[in-house]
This record gives structure tokens, C-alpha cells and sequence, in this order.
């Protein structure tokens, strides 16, 4: 039988956070563990230095996973917004369990580390700066992973975006042969014109237009 004892709980110096360290001993062998928690953790349940049942330690162990599924996400996060589920998908990454990583991805949104409305609208301004069309920023979007109600802010962004100036812009920088009298030519730009998600009516209004400063 593992008998269990906690030897301190300490907080962690400027951070919100305390350090349980835990000796677990059976027969001769005898294993040290830290276990990095949030502050207040133990105290608001109870627990305190002495020997404990598997079922605290269980507990202490599933929290200590959680706490460091959060610590990764805030380095995630640090380097730039993620969705929720992109997020998720980075810590499993990461070696993170998926379980873990769902609930840190609540701890984090619950903080406000985590506002997918915010993020969407930031991703939707660096699609339309790279020039792309409705069609490609909506299948970008979905495959980051944002939910519902950050995709319909999306789209409301997108009806009051100029997207036949931007595909004229798109045109005038990269494919001016939308504008050749050779067919062929003409044809090619189009079609890579749709796969940046812009609808042929957006096309043929873009090359009719000469540009709001013109």
C-alpha cells in the first residue's frame, strides 16, 4: 500500500500560484512529487500538510494537470489570439490530454484570455489586408475552429467590407492578365480569382472599375 503525505504547500513568489510537494512512499521505495496548483486551492478544500487518501492525492493530480494545461495556453496565447478550438488543438498538440486541454481552454476563456469575438474580428482584418475573398475568409475561419456566433460576427463584417475594390486591388497587383486580350490568360486569372473566395459577379465588377481614386 502507497501511503501519502503532503511535506508543504507553498505559494509561488508573484505568481497566483502554490507548490504542493508530496512524498509517496510504499515499503522501501520512496518517490518525491511537486504538483503546481492555483493559489488557494487546497486551503478553500481543506487540505493541508500531513498524510492524505489516494482519492485527495487523485484530485491534487487531476487539478495539477488542468493548471498546467493553462500555463501552456497563456504561452499559446501570449504569441497571438486563438480560437477556443485552435487552442484546444495546440495543447493536445503539446502533449496536453484532451480533457485537460477543454478545461483549460474554459479556465483561460473564463478569464478572458479567450474572446473569440475579439480574435474573429482581428482575423478577418488581416484576411481582407492579404486581399481574399468572402468565400476563402469563411472556409479560414471555420477551419480555425471559431464558433457560431464568431463566424455571423464575421460575416457581418464581411457585407461591409469593399470586396470588389479588393479584388480590383488583387487584380492591379497580381494578375493583370484578368485584363488580356489573349483568352486563355484571362481565364487562368479568373479561376485563381475564385480560389481566393472572390463570386465571378465580384470579378467582373472589379474589372470594370477603375478604382475609387481614379
Amino acid at each position: 500500500m502507497v501511503e501519502i503525505k503532503i511535506k508543504s504547500i507553498r505559494p509561488l513568489e508573484n505568481e497566483p500560484l502554490e507548490c504542493v510537494s508530496l512524498e509517496l512512499r510504499a515499503g522501501e521505495r520512496c518517490e518525491k512529487k511537486r504538483m503546481i496548483l492555483p493559489l488557494g486551492f487546497c486551503a478553500e478544500r481543506g487540505i493541508t500538510a500531513g498524510a492524505v487518501e489516494p482519492s485527495v492525492y487523485d484530485g491534487l493530480e487531476a487539478q495539477s494537470g488542468i493548471s498546467a494545461a493553462v500555463r501552456r495556453g497563456q504561452v499559446i496565447l501570449s504569441y497571438g489570439a486563438n480560437s477556443r478550438a485552435t487552442l484546444v488543438r495546440k495543447l493536445e498538440t503539446r502533449g496536453v490530454s484532451r480533457e485537460d486541454a477543454e478545461s483549460a481552454a474554459d479556465e483561460l476563456e473564463e478569464r478572458g484570455y479567450i474572446d473569440d469575438e475579439k480574435s474573429v474580428t482581428d482575423e478577418v482584418e488581416r484576411c481582407l489586408r492579404k486581399l481574399w475573398g468572402a468565400r476563402r475568409i469563411a472556409a479560414h475561419l471555420r477551419a480555425r475552429g471559431y464558433r457560431d456566433g464568431a463566424i455571423s460576427l464575421a460575416a457581418d463584417m464581411l457585407e461591409d467590407a469593399d470586396l470588389v475594390e479588393n479584388c480590383r486591388k488583387l487584380i492591379e497587383k497580381r494578375y493583370p492578365e484578368a485584363r488580356s486580350a489573349d483568352r486563355a490568360a484571362r481565364e487562368r486569372a479568373f479561376a485563381a480569382l475564385m480560389r481566393y473566395g472572390y463570386s465571378q459577379s465580384e470579378i467582373r465588377r472589379a474589372l470594370n472599375s477603375k478604382g475609387r481614386h481614379n
